[in-house]
């Protein structure tokens, strides 16, 4: 009978426990794609405070173009010399966590000027 009663005490702690992981993940989940909300609009308005508080110093990034990016040279390139977003969606998100560490994929869609040349639903796919 004890021994009955010790496996429901430990079911329920370790339920307890899973449970409370699901939240913390769920809220991880919910930070991140809202980051990525956050990412558009800022690329939209040229949000170099956005991107000086998100990206980390070692950030690197891979353009649509295959050039490479520094957290420094992404920020400079906000104003657009070579061209501007004019809007911007994010869809299929998949955000996977692992542990301490969370990887977010998606779907941009973007419209912009570029080179003076205006584009329409450029869709890029991303990886964060």
């Amino acid at each position: 009978m004890n021994r009955s009663i010790a496996w429901v005490v430990i079911t329920s702690v370790m339920l307890g426990v899973c449970a409370s992981d699901a939240v913390a993940q769920n809220t991880v989940v919910a930070e991140l794609v809202q980051i990525e909300s956050d990412w558009c609009r800022a690329d939209i308005e040229a949000d170099t405070v956005f991107f000086r508080r998100v990206l980390a110093d070692e950030f690197t990034g891979v353009g649509s173009r295959g050039g490479k990016d520094t957290k420094s040279s992404y920020i400079a390139s906000l104003p657009g010399s070579l061209g501007s977003l004019t809007a911007c969606k994010d869809d299929d998100l998949q955000v996977r966590v692992y542990g301490d560490v969370a990887v977010v994929t998606g779907v941009a869609t973007v419209s912009g000027v570029r080179g003076g040349i205006a584009y329409t639903d450029r869709r890029v796919l991303f990886t964060n």
